[in-house]
């Protein structure tokens, strides 16, 4: 798959030609179900990391973000040890981050976007999608819960919610 996948939502909308907010949630969690093992390149637990933007429920476009290193870096795998650094990997670009920069890249506005993260965003993660105008966060497992990062999501006013629909695992 390119670095810069994007996924078009086709073929799922009910007769209106939209789904509810519900709909969108459960099937961003599912790509992410689906997708999160294959695109981790990282050595570091507790589970694999992915994330996705859903830009505007209008286009019906998302962009997906593994856990990759910059262009042309050797991943976690490929050398065989994570580079930690105040107990976060920092050879990958967190898949939130990721998310972010491909839909700046292929040219899609983040403002007013829905990320949905496999686990859920660490401080600095959230503080980008803050400053990317993300008005919501939704996230399948909790691995950071910084209290730094609470107080940044409440400083900005914006939802960030754990999604309770996902059996799997």
């Amino acid at each position: 798959m390119s670095e810069y996948e994007r996924f078009e939502f086709k073929q799922i909308f009910n007769a209106a030609g939209s789904m509810t907010r519900d709909e969108y949630d459960s099937y961003c969690v599912n790509i992410l179900a689906s997708h999160v093992d294959d695109r981790y390149t990282c050595l570091r637990g507790p589970r694999p990391s992915g994330a996705i933007l859903l830009i505007d429920d209008d286009y019906h476009s998302v962009v997906y973000g593994g856990v990759y290193p910059p262009k042309g870096s050797p991943s976690c795998k490929e050398v065989g040890k994570c580079m930690i650094v105040d107990n976060h990997c920092v050879r990958s670009i967190h898949a939130e981050v990721r998310a972010i920069v491909h839909a700046a890249a292929i040219g899609y506005p983040v403002y007013e976007s829905t990320l949905y993260s496999w686990n859920k965003p660490c401080y600095n993660c959230t503080i980008t999608a803050i400053a990317a105008g993300v008005k919501r966060i939704v996230y399948v497992h909790i691995v950071y819960n910084e209290e730094k990062t609470q107080q940044a999501i409440q400083n900005a006013g914006i939802i960030c919610e754990k999604y309770e629909g996902y059996i799997g695992e």
